[in-house]
């Protein structure tokens, strides 16, 4: 279905490959290359990048697909901070989304553009910008996982309070608010202030054919080498900032808690940096299995999604969480999901059928979720099947953008209607 061009500008911070392969870029980059395949006039822009894109085939493929698709890059940094600290996040951040905004509406304005479809503070930019210019056209807000409206340590949550209102800011002006997941409906009604019928649910997803084109014997030889996989069983992975909030020093003391029933050649592969490395490092030794747990810092697409195709089950033991791409990956991949009933997860591991939940922080809850896994490793393949299907027909790229091009669609028939 392709039906009357649609002319959408897509403002974000970030897009793949030119920031790196994050949740966001991901998201960002899929949408519009998924938009452009269904015939949509596709218009993006994000911020200038700190540094270019390592040149490789992958990136070098990424470029590719974006051709025909403009680009227009705003300056991001305009105070010399850390990226992604505190200050630089209630700071420059909300620089850039009103610069950006004003480029956008600019646009928006004089080409003709039927939807901006703005992410995170982008849509604080946009709104502002849109309504000083009094610009008619609908505005879509993607708020993503909400992590600055769930930190727990108070300074930081007063710090983030000024940041939390431009973002209500922006979706409150939006005509749509994006739920990545059913079970976020809630959470972005709350944290946002919006109404029930601003907010639609289109669920964040991941190209398959993308995850599983990494994968070759060559590279999976190599990283199995390269991590001494052969002969362990079973093999745990996890992805991700090894950071407080993604629970692995909970997982830690899940593993310490099962101790004899843990077989001998269990492995747990961590794959990712962060400012805790060497704090889960310490608690791994004193809790014993330090021999058994692999800190694999960063990896490239080939190494994680090889990785991925050895491995047995994946552990997600986050405390709170968005949609969570990452998890989508890992079932495209055929792996049984352990993982944190918070944010979007639940949306995606059906316990029993796709992996198991557990309460997040609750090591005790993770373990038996881990031994039931151990008990059963015939039904390992089966549930990693059931999660790739519900991948394919719930979280995969065409049939996603499908559906955000019927909500765009509906959005402008409301508002002509009006």
């Amino acid at each position: 279905m392709k039906g009357p061009e649609l002319r959408v500008a897509i403002a974000s911070r970030a897009v793949y490959p030119y920031h790196g392969f994050g949740g966001l870029e991901k998201h960002v980059y899929y949408l519009a290359t998924h938009l452009k395949r269904l015939g949509v006039d596709v218009h993006l822009f994000a911020s200038l990048p700190a540094f270019p894109a390592p040149e490789n085939e992958d990136t070098a493929a990424a470029y590719s697909r974006l051709a025909g698709i403009p680009v227009y890059l705003t300056p991001y940094t305009y105070l010399p901070l850390r990226a992604n600290s505190v200050p630089d996040r209630v700071s420059n951040y909300p620089v850039f989304a009103i610069l950006q905004g004003r480029q956008v509406c600019s646009f928006a304005g004089s080409a003709g553009v039927d939807i901006i479809h703005a992410h995170g503070l982008s849509a604080f930019g946009c709104a502002w910008q849109k309504r000083r210019a009094g610009l008619r056209i609908p505005l879509v807000s993607n708020p993503h996982g909400l992590e600055d409206f769930k930190v727990r340590d108070i300074r930081r949550r007063l710090a983030y309070s000024y940041f939390r209102a431009l973002y209500r800011y922006g979706s409150r002006l939006a005509d749509r608010v994006i739920a990545t997941d059913r079970s976020m409906v809630r959470e972005v009604i709350e944290h946002l202030g919006v109404s029930r019928s601003q907010v639609v649910t289109l669920p964040n997803a991941i190209d398959i054919d993308d995850c599983l084109r990494f994968v070759d014997h060559g590279a999976t030889q190599a990283v199995s080498e390269r991590y001494n996989l052969q002969e362990r069983w079973p093999i745990f992975v996890s992805a991700g900032r090894l950071e407080a909030n993604k629970g692995f020093q909970v997982a830690i003391e899940a593993f310490a808690k099962l101790g004899d029933r843990l077989p001998i050649n269990w492995q747990w592969i961590i794959v990712g940096e962060g400012s805790q490395r060497m704090e889960l490092v310490r608690r791994a030794a004193s809790a014993g299995i330090a021999g058994h747990i692999i800190f694999g810092g960063r990896a490239s697409d080939r190494e994680l999604h090889s990785l991925m195709e050895l491995a047995h089950v994946f552990l997600h033991p986050t405390l709170y969480e968005g949609s969570s791409i990452v998890t989508l990956e890992a079932m495209a991949h055929c792996l049984p999901v352990i993982a944190s009933r918070v944010g979007g997860i639940p949306d995606k591991v059906a316990e029993g059928v796709s992996g198991y939940l557990a309460s997040p922080g609750n090591a005790e809850e993770l373990a038996a979720k881990i031994d039931i896994c151990l008990s059963r490793p015939l039904s390992l393949r089966q549930l990693g099947e059931e999660g790739h299907t519900r991948v394919r027909k719930d979280f995969a790229w065409p049939e996603v953008a499908q559906r955000t091009v019927d909500e765009y669609r509906i959005l402008l028939e409301a508002v002509q209607c009006n």
